[in-house]
């Protein structure tokens, strides 16, 4: 029983001292800490509002009128790369959700995750303006008589 107590003394004794002397959490742990977390915070609201700017640019697409096949040929490599950027985006997404998790910067990583479910939408939309709709007839007709009124 003693060598119990000898020992507990002993090790409080070392771990407290360690402690002191070099201390495991500093105030420069934590700034260097906090200062990552607002780096990530900026990093996603630039990333965020690079992506509204496309999801803005695309969208001013689909009121484009008399489009030729060369424009749809440009529309359709657009699509593909935004396509393809919002894959990127999700693995991100996927990424984030562990800090997310932890509450970390959840209000950015929300905003973002919201950007790139718009931007698929706004894919999904140019898509179906210049390639899905005018190859229907009943669109056509409606689109007809709607260019009459």
């Amino acid at each position: 029983m003693v060598n119990t107590i000898d020992y507990t003394v002993h090790h409080v004794e070392t771990i407290s001292f360690k402690e002191k002397r070099n201390p495991t959490i500093t105030q420069e742990v934590i700034d260097g800490l906090l200062d990552r977390i607002i780096e990530l915070k900026k990093t996603l609201t630039t990333h965020t509002l690079g992506i509204s700017e496309v999801i803005e640019l695309s969208e001013k697409l689909t009121w484009l009128d008399d489009i030729c096949d060369e424009d749809l040929l440009k529309i359709h490599d657009i699509i593909t790369k935004i396509k393809d950027f919002i894959s990127t985006m999700n693995r991100q997404v996927i990424l984030l959700r562990k800090i997310k998790n932890q509450g970390i910067a959840t209000n950015e990583i929300d905003l973002f995750r919201s950007e790139v479910d718009t931007l698929r939408e706004t894919a999904q939309d140019l898509e179906a303006v210049f390639f899905f709709l005018p190859a229907m007839e009943e669109f056509n007709e409606a689109n007809r008589i709607l260019s009459l009124i």
